[in-house]
């Protein structure tokens, strides 16, 4: 790396820097915003996920599948951010993206944070959903409880080290395989008295600084010094690191992590580990994330720059190019003026004549979602509008559980902006304002309940008897706002343009008439002012309602002619 870049590296990093004790509240926003740009494929589930905490809390977790799976792994992930920021929202353009590089599953872990949850509210998290995957793994669809990997960077890497050492000591099985990327394996990260260079060299230099990583610390663990000393803290200490998983560690060559990251991969292996090593020269970590879009080589201890012929290969993803349409004014509104009490959401239901089968009804509302295209797009902000840009979400049937009409754009998420519910024998269908109008809501509930039928009670060698309410193209894509909102050609607003002139003239010349009838001499006739006010335009007239219902175009009143005043 050049000299003039390593000096704007250091001009960018330290004009972002933030006092974390104070502004790491405001770190987490940002991070949800900027992660909320992208659009990732991802779901909620199916089986449980809870702490090892005494509570036994759930843990929310996230699937994220690749869009073209080449293992039968699962990567388990816990997100960095040094215990304090970030969060599964935040993380989740860049698992999507793992997920699609590994050609593997990725499972992404929203543990607690600290300060409001201090060590060992997060590891406890982590080391519950690992221990219970690894115990029952067909719970998330694997044979092998070998196929689950544990993945975690900076201090996801801490946490993912520290849940390798909690099996052993508690007799439950050890994970196989983990990825360290940038991992925090020690205690002490000032200048003055730390035993790695990188934290010397490089502790005020780039991104990540010294004093930021212990103020982390402090807010991770704000309990005596020797407490960080722990093994679970800083896995470096640990007296015996024998019976470990194979791993993986990845360092990056300007980071001050990278020395105790490296030296923690060199303790395993001296424990009898398989452990391989891989330093990324040119990379700083902070905010690169370079670790999984690189295939480390074949070997020990090894780097991209000290071994001959070890060079990193890269790993490229095809980007995919996004369709978006420009919402206009009128759905405008609806982003701008909804609130917890006015979502702007409404709501269609049907009530059928047995209880609802959640399988039928999911298989059936994939396949409706495949026929409408619109209903795959998600709100994006730009400078001064909204749009709509298609996305690879899929919708997830779930039981009624929230009010009716409940939240469903979130300014900070990715989602879809409409939901299907079920409760007993009813199916309901809530959409956000802004994506459709009763017409298009209708034309979804009735294909879904049409394919959900077929599905439940049709034999698959026979034709549908219900028939098929596939609607048309054009029907797919009627709305009201298209038919009232939408943009005039040229060639109309012209037609439009010159309309408006020529009333403009017409009026202008009426104008000019009656004020040269009120200069003149002597008194008008009430005929002249008959045929002034016969020759002013008149309005168009609304039709009045009837007493039937009805409607009927009223006809214009005749004009009143006042008396004519004496001189």
């Amino acid at each position: 790396m050049s000299a003039l870049l390593r000096l704007a590296l250091r001009a960018v990093a330290r004009a972002g820097r933030f006092d974390v004790r104070e502004d790491y509240q405001r770190v987490r926003t940002l991070q949800r915003r900027l992660a909320a740009l992208p659009t990732a494929r991802y779901r909620t589930p199916t089986w449980d996920t809870f702490s090892d905490a005494p509570d036994g809390h759930r843990v929310p977790v996230r699937v994220f599948a690749p869009t073209e799976r080449r293992r039968e792994d699962l990567s388990l992930f816990f997100h960095g951010g040094g215990w304090v920021t970030g969060d599964i929202e935040s993380y989740t353009p860049a698992c999507a993206t793992m997920a699609d590089l590994t050609g593997r599953h990725v499972a992404s872990v929203d543990y607690r944070l600290a300060p409001e949850h201090p060590f060992p509210a997060g590891l406890e998290d982590c080391y519950g959903v690992a221990r219970g995957l690894l115990e029952d793994p067909g719970r998330a669809g694997l044979t092998d409880p070998d196929r689950i990997v544990l993945v975690g960077d900076s201090a996801g890497g801490n946490l993912a080290a520290a849940v390798s050492l909690l099996p052993r000591e508690s007799g439950h099985r050890v994970p196989s395989r983990q990825i360290l990327l940038y991992p925090v394996t020690h205690y002490d990260h000032d200048p003055a008295t730390s035993p790695f260079e990188s934290v010397r060299r490089l502790g005020d230099r780039y991104r990540l600084t010294s004093t930021e990583v212990q103020d982390y610390l402090d807010l991770y663990v704000p309990y005596p010094a020797r407490a960080r000393r722990a093994r679970l803290v800083a896995p470096l200490m640990a007296e015996d690191l024998s019976g470990q998983p194979d791993t993986l560690l990845l360092s990056a060559g300007l980071d001050l992590l990278r020395d105790e990251g490296e030296a923690y991969g060199r303790a395993l292996a001296a424990a009898g580990n398989r452990v391989r090593i891989h330093r990324l020269e040119e990379a700083r970590a902070r905010g690169d994330h370079p670790a999984p879009l690189r295939a480390p080589p074949e070997g020990g201890v090894r780097g991209d720059r000290r071994v001959p012929g070890a060079g990193a290969v890269k790993l490229s993803l095809p980007v995919r190019r996004r369709h978006w349409v420009r919402l206009d004014n009128a759905s405008n509104i609806f982003l701008a003026a909804r609130s917890d009490v006015d979502t702007k959401v409404f709501r269609m239901a049907a009530e059928l004549d047995h209880e609802v089968d959640p399988g039928a009804l999911q298989e059936a509302l994939d396949a409706t979602y495949e026929r409408f295209p619109l209903y795959h797009a998600v709100p994006r902000r730009g400078v001064f509008w909204y749009y709509l840009q298609d996305s690879d979400l899929r919708p997830v049937l779930e039981p009624e559980t929230e009010h009716t009409c409940a939240p469903i754009y979130q300014a900070d998420r990715r989602t879809l902006l409409f939901r299907v519910v079920h409760h007993r024998r009813r199916v309901s269908l809530e959409v956000f304002h802004a994506l459709s109008d009763g017409t298009g809501a209708l034309w979804f509930l009735t294909a879904l309940l049409e394919e959900y039928c077929r599905r439940r009670f049709a034999p698959e060698d026979t034709a549908d008897a219900a028939g098929s309410v596939e609607p048309e193209v054009h029907e797919l894509a009627a709305d009201s706002f298209a038919h009232h909102f939408r943009r005039r050609t040229r060639a109309e607003r012209a037609a439009r343009a010159r309309e408006e002139q020529e009333r403009a003239a017409h009026e202008e010349e009426f104008s000019r008439e009656a004020a040269s009838a009120m200069r003149a001499p002597g008194r008008r006739s009430p005929r002249s002012r008959r045929s002034l006010q016969e020759r002013r335009p008149t309005p168009p007239t609304r039709p009045r309602p009837r007493r039937d219902g009805s409607r009927a175009c009223a006809a214009p009143a005749p004009p009143t002619t006042a008396p004519a005043s004496s001189s």
